[in-house]
């Protein structure tokens, strides 16, 4: 155990190496990668990787999922910045011992005007970011587990296109203290083709997130903390709790510090039998519109 947590203190400090103020900003692609999947992410902080309603714990954090036993299908669809349209559908099984998960996300700009040097309108292109991907995690020890997610990344605008391949590694380990989870990440690690004459590079981020749950009666609680450090970004954090009442209605809040124009969060979801709604809302500052996120899954 000693050697487990030595090395647990050594991934949190590789999280904390370039707090300085970064000056790679703005040199990064595929930033889409790094925007919340669906409206339980959405409403706990951008995160909620210690959620168990939340079928997209592996996308951020690859090993997760294989701690408790599951089979669901969920698809999402999120009202992003400038009416942006962010859908996906995703696929994920657990025994306990292992995970599997498959996952398909895009994001849709609409159409966006065409102008020359002059500024005279010639037309219209429609933007696109896409991204499938699969998860595989299983568990090392009975505390301990590993996970790797793997995918195309795909990205155009106009007549200028660019493809890419990437990876998502994970460890979670399940401390002593009960219903606690820890788990560290380094995500978006990739390489892509030529966009025009420039190839593309991934925002490579190191994670970290703690969640403990609290049960009471029929009832529970769970709080958690997420730390993240993107290549192009400062250290940014999350806070989150998730209040679950007879496994029926799930009311759940976030609060993001050091983002830009991003703070408060919430949500909501509902589960009746097999199936489960859920609603995520998101504040923008700097005169951008919050977002608005919608998702079912079924559970099987």
């Amino acid at each position: 155990m000693k050697k487990t947590l030595t090395l647990i203190m050594l991934i949190m400090a590789v999280c904390l190496i370039g707090a300085e103020i970064n000056e790679n900003a703005g040199e990064y692609g595929f930033k889409f990668l790094q925007i919340p999947v669906n409206p339980v992410s959405i409403a706990l902080g951008s995160r909620g990787s210690g959620s168990q309603q939340n079928p997209a714990v592996f996308i951020n954090q690859p090993a997760l999922a294989a701690v408790h036993a599951h089979r669901n299908l969920s698809v999402s669809h999120s009202i992003w910045l400038e009416e942006t349209g962010y859908s996906n559908v995703m696929y994920s099984y657990s025994d306990r011992r292992k995970h599997f998960g498959a996952f398909l996300r895009n994001l849709d700009y609409g159409e966006v005007e065409n102008r020359d040097d002059s500024g005279t309108l010639i037309g219209e292109y429609s933007p696109v970011d896409m991204n499938m991907m699969i998860n595989f995690a299983m568990r090392m020890t009975p505390s301990t587990y590993l996970g790797m997610n793997a995918g195309v990344v795909y990205q155009k605008l106009n007549t200028a296109s660019a493809y890419g391949l990437s990876t998502d590694l994970g460890f979670t380990y399940l401390p002593p203290l009960m219903d606690s989870q820890l788990s560290f990440s380094l995500r978006n690690l990739g390489v892509s083709s030529k966009m025009n004459i420039e190839r593309i590079d991934f925002p490579v981020s190191a994670e970290v997130e703690l969640s403990k749950s609290f049960a009471f009666d029929t009832n529970s609680i769970m709080v958690g903390a997420c730390m993240i450090k993107a290549i192009d970004e400062d250290i940014k954090s999350s806070l989150y709790g998730e209040l679950e009442l007879s496994d029926m209605l799930y009311l759940r809040s976030g609060y993001k510090l050091n983002y830009d124009a991003e703070d408060f969060s919430a949500g909501l979801g509902i589960r009746y039998r097999n199936v489960a709604i859920d609603y995520g809302w998101a504040s923008f500052t700097e005169q951008l519109n919050d977002v608005h996120s919608f998702g079912i899954t079924y559970n099987f």
